[in-house]
């Protein structure tokens, strides 16, 4: 029988919101196969290796998020005068229906709604992460490795499908710039699964300080 696992999801706050340890939690050797541990048990068998990462992906998710205000107040869920159906509408793949705001011919701040829906996807993915950590509390570890490895391998699919339908418009206009930003977040996504799968590996306290300094730095 699977030992309990502690209640992960008590005390998370208190952690995002302290000093970060000196010690790194990127995961390492992404494609070695470990052994699953649970708690202190260890399974004799050789589960799936992390599937490899387009170099392409690797790219747009290591492209650095924006610093400004627009883009911490949308993170925390205030998108300012875009409404989540605006926000909504220009998420995803294309096609697109720009918020009516932009046929206001007053604004003309096309970075600030960028930041914003940078936000916006930061804070959505951070919410799903929350309830994700709610839900690691209620299956068996193992069960939920697979999980989170399906997610993976599903969303790595995703993510190629999208791109060589998105990654054909190389211009510079609004729908193309909303294409290459939903790409980025997929990619995003799926960097961070990968950390998510490997750290679970490890054990439930790798996986609870990998979300913690994943977050941190925007609380």
């Amino acid at each position: 029988m699977l030992r309990s696992k502690p209640q992960l999801v008590v005390g998370v706050e208190k952690m995002l919101s302290s000093p970060a340890p000196s010690q790194s939690t990127k995961p390492q050797g992404l494609h070695q196969p470990p052994r699953l541990r649970t708690g202190d048990r260890h399974y004799d068998r050789i589960i799936p290796s992390t599937p490899t990462i387009p170099q392409v992906l690797q790219a747009l998710a290591d492209i650095q998020l924006p610093t400004t205000r627009a883009f911490s107040y949308a993170h925390r869920g205030d998108f300012g005068d875009f409404s989540v159906e605006d926000l909504d509408r220009c998420q995803g793949p294309p096609p697109y229906a720009l918020p009516s705001i932009w046929d206001d011919p007053a604004y003309l701040d096309e970075e600030h709604f960028f930041d914003i829906l940078h936000g916006s996807y930061s804070h959505e993915q951070r919410s799903f992460e929350k309830a994700r950590l709610r839900d690691y509390n209620t299956v068996a570890h193992e069960v939920f490795v697979n999980e989170v490895l399906s997610m993976l391998t599903r969303s790595i699919s995703e993510w190629e499908t999208a791109e060589r339908i998105i990654g054909k418009r190389n211009g510079d206009t609004i729908e193309d710039r909303l294409g290459n930003q939903y790409l980025q977040w997929r990619a995003r996504w799926v960097i961070d699964l990968a950390a998510d799968y490997n750290a679970l590996l490890l054990g439930n306290d790798k996986f609870l300080c990998t979300f913690v300094e994943r977050w941190r730095h925007l609380e």
